[in-house]
């Protein structure tokens, strides 16, 4: 039997979650762990096709697990989507083979227990396997061929550690029993064994020159999360001596990189000193040699966070700046920088883009304070298109108002944030105010979609 403490509390604990109340039709809980995500999107060559991926949860009733990641193609003319792969999936780090006539991506399959790369044509069909490594695959890139295509992976374990993992030695030594992620290249019919491209030193991820001759990629000396955030050097790889050269002399953090499509350039994203704490700068290179340029603007009040070309002669770059986000050109030589697209003036902040060579036809994956993640597609010039509406049910939805305020600091210092008002919001009553501080300086919050496991504010809002 309850004594009377255990009922007393019981009843606190009620009228407490009763008191805990929702405004009518606004955002709760449940609606968080049933939010879908858009979380890739690929153009294809022509522009005329978009590959993207959506994070689906599990239900309550499910198997533990993590979220389901299913893949989508996009007519950009008609609108019209066939799902490829869904259900009980997971797919990621979806390619177009250079041929545009197939896609590839990461998952694991056929009771596998390791990510290979698969394949799928875009004319319909089974799914094929394109890789089979024993200690699978980490990324991938097709070769400009398509006939060969390269990985990162670990080197399998040998029979000895094999035998005693059998017997029950699982443990390991910290910073003893380190394994390279080296580079590998294969045919990609697998009609013969994987060739290693890299000893003792650690591969993170890597490009292929346009002339297929030679490779770009990011190593450090160690296989360690330090390393990989703060060591990491670029280097070319010939392909045919397997011989290495460093290419970049950034300090710190090193952010993507691209070649130019002559190939006799190399754009990447860094840091700007040892100290700082963020990849904020775009810098070039050329190939053969030389010091590197910074085309980032004077003084730069931003984060660049992605870099990649529009010709031999521009380089176009994404930048955090503020609670927006912005998508420049400038000319691989320096000088002034031209803000082709802004999410202030559109409404939706964007992640890196998918764009064809001839830079007409633009893929992204948007958010705004009523989007948590959808596809949208843009043609320089002209208004951006929202392509999925993944969650048509939060029209349905009372959401808090969205707004950016700034305030300034004791050494005057401008601060910025988001604040998001109590549903049904009405000026001059006082309400209950929640403060989610983020300890920075390493990323920043963008005006988008603010509510999920981690940061529910519309549920705090309703």
């Amino acid at each position: 039997m309850m004594n009377q403490k255990s009922i007393r509390f019981i009843l606190i604990l009620s009228m407490f979650i009763v008191a805990i109340s929702f405004a009518a039709d606004s955002f709760v809980p449940t609606d968080v762990l049933s939010t879908q995500y858009c979380t890739s999107a690929e153009i294809s060559p022509d522009g005329k096709w978009i590959a993207y991926t959506v994070r689906v949860p599990r239900q309550a009733t499910e198997e533990p697990g993590g979220a389901y990641g299913e893949l989508y193609l996009i007519s950009v003319k008609t609108g019209e989507i066939f799902p490829y792969i869904t259900g009980e999936v997971s797919i990621r780090q979806v390619q177009w083979h250079p041929s545009g006539e197939k896609i590839s991506f990461v998952t694991k399959r056929d009771d596998n227990k390791k990510n290979q790369v698969w394949m799928i044509s875009t004319a319909g069909g089974e799914a094929f396997q394109v890789t089979d490594f024993e200690s699978g695959i980490y990324s991938y890139r097709w070769h400009p061929s398509g006939k060969k295509l390269g990985f990162i992976s670990v080197r399998p374990d040998t029979k000895r550690e094999k035998q005693l993992e059998k017997k029950g030695y699982e443990f390991i030594y910290f910073e003893e029993d380190l394994k390279h992620r080296n580079l590998y290249i294969q045919d990609a019919d697998m009609s013969a064994e994987p060739e290693k491209l890299t000893e003792g030193a650690t591969v993170w991820d890597f490009e292929f020159s346009p002339d297929g001759k030679s490779v770009a990629a990011s190593i450090s000396p160690k296989n360690l999360i330090d390393h990989r955030y703060m060591f990491r050097k670029i280097y070319m790889i010939d392909l045919a001596t397997k011989k290495m050269k460093q290419i970049s002399d950034n300090e710190g953090k090193l952010g993507n990189y691209a070649f130019s499509p002559d190939g006799s350039k190399l754009a990447y994203g860094a840091a700007k000193m040892l100290k700082d704490h963020q990849v904020s700068q775009a810098y070039v290179v050329n190939v053969s040699g030389g010091e590197s340029k910074n085309l980032a603007p004077p003084n730069f009040r931003g984060h660049v966070n992605w870099v990649n070309w529009k010709d031999n002669n521009t380089v176009l770059y994404r930048a955090n700046e503020g609670v927006w986000n912005t998508l420049s050109t400038v000319k691989a030589s320096g000088g002034e920088r031209d803000i082709i697209l802004h999410s202030k003036e559109t409404g939706i902040v964007f992640r890196e883009p998918s764009y064809t060579r001839d830079f007409k036809h633009f893929a992204f994956v948007g958010s705004s304070p009523e989007i948590p993640a959808d596809l949208f597609y843009w043609q320089p010039g002209k208004k951006m298109q929202r392509l999925t509406t993944l969650n048509p049910w939060i029209a349905e939805r009372d959401l808090g108002k969205q707004t950016v305020v700034q305030y300034q600091s004791r050494d005057s210092v401008t601060i910025e944030g988001l604040l998001i008002h109590p549903v049904g919001y009405e000026e001059g009553t006082q309400y209950p105010l929640v403060v989610f501080v983020h300890g920075g300086p390493e990323a920043n919050y963008s005006n988008g979609w603010m509510t999920r496991y981690s940061t529910p504010g519309q549920v705090m809002a309703g």
